[in-house]
């Protein structure tokens, strides 16, 4: 089993002190977000959609995408999970050059008929750091050489304030975090913030922050031997009946029975 320092925790993913993981998982359905690091992820064909800006990607077949720290993005899964390949790397560990190429916008491309998979594949297995970086460059030059670049997000007052709240609410969810405070720190009203983020997300600051939390929680269940009490203090909660409860409210089963599955 993982130990906590090589997961998703506390609301973003450690990229370690090498600058990059490699993981293995399941395509999950998934809000809104987005991240401190960069992301590439292999998905295969799968029922639902992956949405990154305003730009959504059907997955009838095999493709790679890659994430920018300033994507929004989300998956909405309607059939049987299916397995991924999740790349989270360090703005700085592909080099300059790969940077200015990709220029700041996300990256899509069909994976038929691309060494991609395979290049996927050979990087998920445990190797040197070396080794991997020059895997992940590789990966990166078949990107930019084979597919094609997605509309990055539109720079409009409420989207740029939403994408900055929510790089701060995945990084702090573990953290007394209100919507008072974020506020103040982006300059904003708290009316036009909460105004901005239901109309942007459908959802309130509130719900959205909940339903990080929850998603950690999950992932430490899965990932680590931390106790149930640990986890719910780990992942922002004060009082563990009220952790308990929002769980088994959203997941249908107590967090004890769920790591029990």
């Amino acid at each position: 089993m993982a130990t906590p320092s090589t997961v998703l925790r506390m609301g973003r993913q450690l990229v370690g002190e090498s600058g990059i993981t490699v993981s293995t998982d399941t395509v999950h359905s998934f809000p809104v977000h987005s991240h401190t690091y960069y992301e590439l992820i292999l998905y295969p064909p799968f029922a639902g959609a992956v949405t990154v800006n305003d730009t959504i990607l059907t997955p009838d077949r095999g493709f790679a995408v890659l994430m920018t720290p300033a994507d929004l993005h989300s998956v909405r899964l309607d059939g049987s999970p299916a397995p991924l390949i999740k790349i989270a790397f360090a703005p700085d560990l592909p080099g300059r050059h790969l940077l200015d190429r990709i220029g700041g916008r996300p990256l899509y491309v069909m994976t038929e008929g691309t060494p991609l998979r395979a290049l996927f594949e050979r990087i998920s297995e445990k190797r040197p750091f070396e080794e991997q970086k020059i895997l992940l460059r590789t990966l990166l030059l078949c990107m930019l050489d084979s597919g094609h670049s997605l509309p990055a997000l539109p720079a409009t007052t409420g989207s740029s304030t939403v994408a900055k709240a929510i790089g701060i609410i995945h990084d702090e969810a573990h953290t007394d975090l209100t919507l008072a405070a974020l506020a103040e720190r982006l300059n904003i009203s708290y009316q036009h913030l909460s105004a901005s983020f239901s109309e942007q997300l459908g959802l309130s600051f509130s719900a959205y922050l909940t339903d990080i939390r929850l998603r950690n929680a999950k992932q430490l269940l899965d990932n680590t031997e931390l106790s149930v009490t640990e986890i719910c203090f780990e992942c922002g909660y004060h009082n563990l009946s009220h952790f308990l409860r929002s769980f088994k409210k959203k997941y249908g089963t107590t967090p004890k029975e769920y790591r029990k599955k």
